[in-house]
């Protein structure tokens, strides 16, 4: 079954040409003077001003040696530096990396190598993380590098400069306000941005997969700018809103569905550090605002707060979280009212909701294809379509779809025809999709996509360790979490908050299990082939875990 979206939604229609340098001419023009971000300290920068200082740091990043096609990394929680460095990025046709700001040493050496990252922009620190020391955790030899000097790592064979946010003692930190480009005139720096076409590179997004590996997802200018404005547009953003989406920029749910899809459409964003449901909420009736996005968690937790009871936000408007926020009676069947659904691969979503409340006979659509996504389902075995209704493996080019995963070969990521399997199982029916799950084992926890086999890979390399398997477990509020079971090698002792400690040397916060059971080997539930029963070890741990989270064998 194949559904074909209107591709000149999509592609046409713009206000402006569809590359950072031509969305920041279109700012100049339309909102210069209007707030682009609203931090949760008070400050605010305008779209002009945006203009004006990442110009400043790209001419410094060229006269060291940037242009099309440079790796930059940037390591920064939400804020008004990160959008000047992927804008500055942007605007002189480099590649932006976001590295997630919660990664150990091990992650971000491993992210950093990957993509070829010739440059990073980095925040000194952010909470707890100290990224000065965990840099050089991740590089030893960044410890003997000379002030003044181009790096030159074998740990970081790509990896020239280091630029921090504030002052450093280490002699490897230079300071990003030393990022100038005095030799670099307006002139260079224009007809630079006029080199910059819609089919360059943009970024790559990094997302988990059943893999222990993160795969980088590569989009475009255009992919990625047009998906965006797309989406705050039908999502009713409009010049002067105030936008809610606490979403980090290091994944597109947070850079295609919050930042761009904000900004590309006049519309300010707000920032904070750190999401905290009893601080946001009083903030978000403070600043007015008027649209709310973002993964359900986000919505979730605030309406959870005993403030949420008798709280109004008079000027909240538009969004996803609307109903979470702002709760309507005669939506209380959230069944009938479809949520899009969409991956990093897509740009954000490949699905869009139905205006309005949709019919019985659709109960659990997940909505329509979006603009410029063509849509087909195949049985995931054979390949071959499957009849209208039936369920099967959703496939989809179009638009905003990637390019390639980094460093994989364009044949390997798509079909012959150039449909991408998403790996989601799916139905559709005179035209509307329904979610049925994954095919992939992806866990999906507050917003966060988590591969198991990252997790499955830390574990086994501890000792004692002989087995071990990762899935998610239904929550409430975090739409999953991730859980761990674990087996001891024959006549071994382990215990599970020791395991859980070592993890979080490892790994992201996110990622390290929430509950960890131990199981003897023969208690792993397994199918006839003798792989393990993902769907009974999941049950299993169900109703284990909040018995026995570190049960001792």
């Amino acid at each position: 079954m194949r559904v074909q979206a209107d591709h000149e939604v999509a592609t046409n229609g713009l206000g402006f040409t569809p590359t950072v340098p031509g969305v920041l001419r279109w700012w100049l023009s339309h909102c210069p003077d209007e707030r682009m971000i609203i931090a949760r300290d008070g400050t605010t920068m305008t779209f002009r001003e945006a203009v004006e200082r990442s110009a400043e740091l790209a001419k410094g990043l060229v006269e060291r040696g940037a242009g099309k096609g440079a790796r930059v990394a940037i390591l920064m929680p939400n804020s008004a530096d990160y959008v000047i460095g992927f804008l500055a990025v942007g605007r002189i046709g480099g590649v932006a990396i976001g590295l997630n700001t919660l990664y150990r040493a091990p992650e971000l050496a491993r992210q950093i190598r990957h993509c070829d990252a010739q440059f990073l922009l980095a925040a000194n620190s952010y909470l707890n993380h100290d990224y000065e020391a965990r840099l050089e955790e991740a590089f030893p030899d960044l410890r003997a590098a000379r002030a003044g000097e181009a790096l030159m790592l074998a740990s970081a064979p790509l990896l020239r400069s280091i630029h921090l946010l504030k002052d450093s003692v280490r002699p490897w930190a230079q300071p990003m306000r030393a990022l100038r480009g005095d030799r670099v005139s307006d002139e260079l720096l224009d007809a630079i941005g006029q080199a910059v076409v819609p089919a360059d590179l943009l970024c790559i997004i990094y997302t988990s997969g059943t893999s222990a590996e993160p795969k980088g997802v590569v989009h475009t200018h255009g992919s990625l700018l047009r998906k965006a404005s797309w989406i705050g547009r039908d999502g009713g953003i409009r010049k002067g809103d105030v936008v809610f989406n606490p979403s980090p920029f290091f994944w597109a749910g947070g850079l295609c569905n919050g930042l761009f899809c904000t900004i590309l459409n006049g519309a300010g964003l707000l920032v904070q550090e750190r999401f905290d449901p009893a601080d946001t909420l009083p903030w978000l009736r403070e600043v007015g605002v008027t649209v709310a996005t973002g993964m359900p968690y986000f919505g979730l937790s605030m309406a959870r707060e005993p403030l949420a009871r008798s709280f109004d936000l008079p000027t909240l408007r538009e969004g996803y979280l609307i109903d979470l926020l702002r709760p309507d009676p005669a939506k209380a069947d959230a069944g009938l009212w479809p949520v899009a659904t969409g991956m990093t691969e897509s740009a954000g979503h490949y699905t869009q909701s139905i205006p309005g409340p949709v019919p019985e006979s659709l109960r659990g659509v997940s909505g329509i294809p979006a603009p410029g996504i063509e849509h087909k389902v195949i049985d995931p075995d054979s390949g071959r379509p499957v009849p209208d209704g039936q369920p099967g493996e959703l496939c989809i080019r179009g638009a905003s779809v990637m390019q390639a995963y980094y460093k994989v070969e364009r044949e390997d990521c798509f079909e012959p025809d150039g449909f991408f399997r998403t790996g989601d199982l799916a139905m559709v029916k005179d035209g509307y999709h329904t979610h049925l799950g994954r095919l992939k084992d992806i866990i999906k926890t507050s917003g966060a996509n988590v591969g198991p086999g990252e997790i499955e890979e830390a574990l086994r390399s501890f000792p004692g360790v002989a087995d071990c398997h990762v899935v998610g477990l239904p929550d409430p509020v975090r739409g999953e979490i991730v859980a761990a079971a674990v087996v001891p090698v024959a006549g071994g002792a382990l215990n599970a908050d020791d395991i859980l400690a070592r993890l979080r040397t490892r790994l992201a916060s996110y990622k390290v299990p929430r509950t960890l059971t131990l199981l003897a080997a023969e208690e792993i539930p397994r199918l006839a082939n003798m792989k393990p029963d993902r769907l009974r070890l999941i049950e299993l741990l169900n109703r284990r875990a909040p018995e026995q989270p570190t049960r001792e064998l």
